[in-house]
């Protein structure tokens, strides 16, 4: 049980709070969070546009079928149901700004839905028509989303980032899924290596592109609060990630904003957000001319960290059960504000591609990089 979900119902309806963080105090007042909060006004049944049996009534934020689902047996049932009843009497979520996406440790039993990477995949895929219809030129050659394309002849221009409280469990499988995911693609893994395929995981290790996992290096720990005691990664898992992925898939996480120490804020506060942000980029990613496009960029903010129990991975369902939200859109104005409210400094686009090493063309590691293991 993983979700972090506030709601405070009033007679003028409903806030809804999706967050990153726990329920205890030292979290809310230290730690960075990104969180996403919607007020709901309640309506009447005279309202013409009130209808809680249509079928959009839940399609966008199916929040009382996650919560009923979740509150499945024991023996105050009857008294959860009245009270959820109650909570979310009159209130249209039909109206909200971000789609639900959840995990739960098996496929819904009311809906048949899937919960996890997949159920990603629906709500990216779904924001990215949205945003193609919104801006009526879905039919453009020129804007055809990437994931539309026959037998992906495009360059995949997006590049996912990466920042959670925790890390854990990377491999191809995963990072396949997740970078599809974010950028609205079906996953399919007809030809892909088993897992004690040595030979042919380290192939699959080397396709991985456009993939920024932001973990703070040991200098920059050293700038954030001590009191912090959690584990991103840990040593065995970073050592088995091969080299080469090390190099192009790890940045440092460096703090947003990243203000000068003073006796009044002496360290950063550690990021206990959990956030993947996936941002198209019009030119390529080994270049330098990142010029905005009208793709959608997509940000997801919730409870997932990034770990395949938390979203599970090929045709395995996620162990924990977790919500979130994701949003879109191909404002740059909004990207920017976006932007300026994550836990981490972006590192730019061109790093994803990994730098060249003119003496033997291969990706040189970040500067004096060693993760915070």
């Amino acid at each position: 049980m993983h979700p972090k979900v506030l709601l405070f119902r009033t007679n003028q309806g409903l806030r809804l709070v999706v967050s990153g963080n726990n329920f205890y105090q030292y979290q809310w007042e230290n730690d960075r969070d990104c969180l996403w909060a919607q007020d709901f006004v309640a309506v009447t049944k005279n309202d013409g546009n009130y209808n809680p049996q249509k079928e959009e009534y839940h399609s966008i934020m199916p929040l009382w079928s996650f919560l009923t689902d979740l509150c499945q047996g024991g023996n105050h049932q009857k008294f959860i149901k009245e009270h959820l009843e109650a909570l979310f009497a009159n209130i249209d979520l039909s109206q909200s700004k971000a789609s639900l996406v959840y995990s739960f440790p098996r496929v819904k039993h009311d809906t048949g839905e899937k919960g996890g990477w997949k159920q990603l995949t629906q709500v990216v895929q779904d924001c990215l028509l949205d945003d193609y219809d919104t801006e009526n030129d879905y039919n453009s050659p020129n804007n055809t989303p990437d994931y539309a394309t026959p037998g992906g002849e495009k360059k995949d221009r997006y590049v996912l980032y990466a920042m959670s409280g925790s890390i854990g469990n990377l491999d191809p499988t995963l990072l396949k899924c997740m970078k599809n995911a974010m950028s609205g693609k079906d996953t399919y893994f007809d030809d892909f290596p088993a897992m004690n395929d040595k030979k042919g995981m380290a192939k699959e290790w080397a396709k991985l592109v456009g993939i920024q996992c932001l973990l703070p290096s040991l200098e920059t720990a050293q700038k954030m609060d001590p009191t912090w005691n959690g584990r991103l990664m840990s040593q065995s898992h970073w050592k088995s990630i091969p080299r080469v992925a090390q190099q192009t898939l790890f940045r440092d996480a460096i703090p947003n904003p990243n203000f000068e120490r003073t006796e009044q804020r002496p360290k950063h506060p550690f990021a206990h957000a959990k956030v993947l942000y996936c941002k198209y980029t019009k030119s390529s990613m080994a270049g330098n001319n990142h010029q905005h496009s009208r793709k959608p960029s997509i940000l997801y903010v919730g409870s997932h960290n990034f770990s395949k129990a938390a979203w599970g991975h090929a045709d395995r369902m996620p162990g924990n059960v977790e919500v979130g939200v994701v949003l879109s859109t191909c404002d740059p104005i909004l990207e920017k504000e976006w932007e300026s409210r994550l836990p981490y400094l972006l590192p730019p686009p061109s790093a994803a591609a990994g730098k060249k090493n003119h003496n033997n063309n291969k990706p040189s590691p970040p500067a004096g990089y060693r993760p915070l293991l």
